[in-house]
């Protein structure tokens, strides 16, 4: 039991020091105001938005045996995740919006701070949250054929 403690203090110090550098990271992409951007440079953003998501897809499933050869699928998922990543950042923005006019509203001089903090705590909070894994992750052995060189079947 108390070995157990003590596995699980030590997996939450290892994981405190990226969590909060993450944390500080999405404080401090917080006090950027969106709404002083050109409109230009947010459509961009929205598009990059996209795109990455979509790359992400479509290289990953690539790498998959299921999928790598089911093209239709790997151009739909891509299509459908790559728009979602488009519709999410451009609503983020307008989110962002009517977060920083309400806080104006209600008398807060500097909302784009008040912002910052609270970001950097719901993403510190999301990352402490999330369960450890206590699972060692899965390695790949290929077994050699005759002649010494892997086969393409693959052993976990």
């Amino acid at each position: 039991m108390a070995n157990s403690t003590k596995t699980q203090c030590c997996a939450v110090k290892t994981k405190l020091l990226p969590t909060l550098g993450v944390g500080l990271a999405s404080g401090l992409l917080t006090l950027i105001d969106p709404a002083k951007m050109r409109s230009s440079t947010r459509t961009t953003l929205c598009i990059a938005t996209g795109t990455l998501v979509g790359g992400s897809i479509w290289f990953g499933t690539g790498q998959d045996p299921d999928t790598k050869h089911n093209i239709k699928l790997r151009s739909g998922m891509t299509l459908l995740l790559s728009a979602l990543g488009y519709a999410s950042t451009k609503m983020g923005f307008a989110l962002d919006a009517k977060i920083h006019q309400g806080l104006v509203k209600r008398g807060i001089t500097n909302p784009r701070t008040l912002m910052a903090v609270g970001a950097a705590i719901l993403t510190v909070g999301s990352y402490l949250l999330e369960p450890q894994s206590t699972e060692e992750p899965a390695v790949a052995l290929k077994e050699p054929t005759e002649s010494g060189t892997p086969s393409s079947e693959t052993i976990v």
